[in-house]
């Protein structure tokens, strides 16, 4: 369009000279070309415009999509360097829990090391209230005496909350402590390899009996769950073969799994009659005391000693 206006132009220049120079009697025929030389540039004019006007819209639009495009590309780098924040961050804490899980391992290591030398530190959770104030006297089995009581007076440090749920069950395991031993002053790396069951009469090796003198005083029994006090962390048990005062490391429920068909020595069987129960005779002066006690009599002494009577009326009743 504007090579056309162009050439408008020169071919209207070009006549207006030669009909301002030339011998041409009348001046109608110039106007003429004027005329239509005018029509032609207002159109080649208008045309121009349009051109320009459409050039100028597709910069515009050109503009536009640029701004999309930068806006675009910003965002995505945006989005990139959130993403390399969070990898960063993500592998900052993966180095972190490594060097923790490390440090943690070394650290139980070491603890493991200094354990195996000077022995497990290990702190009780409660002491047993039980009727039995002696070593001496105490059953061997918690089935020789199912009526007996015991209560398990836990620690102050000991939260009411762990005791939650234990009700439901019926018996628990008692871990603890055989602390009347008579060689607990000595060396416990000392003991005997082998010892003599209570009426086997021969000697056979410490690790098939149930002695209290072994390695690690530690005892196992099984008790009858009565109670469960949470608030006072007070549990009852019955059928306890425990002396007054045993520390008690920890109590587990007892659950269906735990019980099995044992296969045992002959001299364990009941066959075997080192296990049956033998019977018990009082004297009369004993069935006296055991009559003043029960009848709430008797001295200061024997009234004072609530412990001893209940350990008589364990066995009496």
């Amino acid at each position: 369009a504007s090579a056309r206006f162009r050439r408008w132009t020169l071919a209207y220049s070009a006549s207006a000279t030669w009909c301002s120079t030339s011998y041409i009697p009348t001046t109608r025929s110039c106007q003429g070309m004027y005329t239509h030389l005018g029509r032609h540039a207002a159109v080649a004019v208008a045309a121009l415009v349009g051109s320009v006007a459409i050039v100028v819209q597709l910069r515009h639009l050109q503009a536009q999509l640029d701004d999309e495009r930068l806006a675009r590309a910003s965002a995505e780098a945006q989005l990139d360097d959130e993403r390399l924040a969070r990898a960063s961050a993500e592998n900052a804490r993966e180095v972190e829990r490594r060097g923790r899980t490390a440090a943690e391992k070394q650290l139980r290591q070491g603890v493991v090391k200094t354990q195996e030398t000077d022995g497990y530190s290990m702190r009780a959770i409660g002491v047993i209230e039980s009727p039995f104030p002696d070593r001496r006297g105490t059953p061997r089995q918690g089935t020789v005496c199912p009526a007996t009581e015991a209560t398990l007076a836990m620690g102050k440090h000991i939260s009411p909350a762990t005791l939650e749920g234990l009700q439901g069950f019926s018996h628990v395991w008692v871990v603890f402590i055989f602390h009347e031993n008579t060689n607990l002053h000595l060396d416990q790396r000392k003991y005997p390899a082998k010892v003599t069951p209570p009426r086997l009469g021969k000697r056979v090796g410490l690790f098939s009996t149930r002695s209290p003198h072994r390695p690690n005083p530690i005892g196992l029994t099984v008790c009858q769950l009565l109670g469960v006090d949470e608030q006072r962390r007070r549990v009852v048990l019955g059928g306890a073969d425990l002396v007054d005062g045993t520390p008690v490391l920890d109590i587990k429920p007892y659950v269906p799994y735990d019980r099995v068909d044992p296969l045992v020595p002959d001299w364990v069987l009941p066959e075997s009659g080192l296990t049956e129960s033998m019977p018990v005779k009082f004297t009369e002066e004993a069935e006296a005391d055991l009559t003043r006690l029960f009848s709430g009599g008797g001295s200061n002494e024997g009234r004072k000693k609530s412990k001893r009577g209940l350990f008589l009326r364990t066995y009496a009743g």
